[in-house]
């Protein structure tokens, strides 16, 4: 199973046990438009995750939202804003190369903190430390 549908899955569960709500817009969007935005070929697992996750909001327990296609954008000509989390947290993909995974790296475009390397990571992991646990995924965390 491939990690957007863990993901969906999960999404399901959660929503079944009364843990979580969530819209997904399902905006249409293609690669072509998705690649025009950043004008550079986007890695797969980036691109499928956008196309098939495109609007997606959490409200509760915790704030997460993948932004619609037409509410990304590139910013500094580097980054691709593409989600938020506590409603503050900018969350983009930076664009300047491709990682050891072949993929962007996934960063606070507030403070340039990595959160993860790759979207799998990122779906299957992060997210749910920050709305299951309250985990500020976004900058270093100091444990005791």
């Amino acid at each position: 199973m491939n990690f957007l549908n863990e993901f969906t899955l999960a999404l399901e569960k959660r929503r079944e046990k009364n843990k979580l709500s969530f819209f997904l817009v399902n905006e249409d969007v293609s690669k072509i438009q998705l690649e025009e935005l950043t004008k550079i070929s986007i890695p797969v697992n980036v691109l499928n995750m956008l196309i098939s996750l495109n609007g997606l909001l959490i409200r509760e327990p915790r704030s997460f939202e993948l932004l619609k296609f037409s509410e990304m954008k590139v910013v500094n000509s580097r980054y691709l804003l593409f989600a938020r989390m506590n409603e503050n947290q900018n969350i983009c993909f930076d664009m300047h190369k491709l990682n050891s995974a072949s993929e962007w790296d996934i960063v606070n475009y507030e403070n340039g903190f990595v959160i993860t390397k790759t979207s799998s990571s990122f779906l299957t992991n992060k997210i749910w430390a920050w709305i299951d646990r309250s985990r500020t995924i976004w900058m270093q965390e100091f444990y005791r």
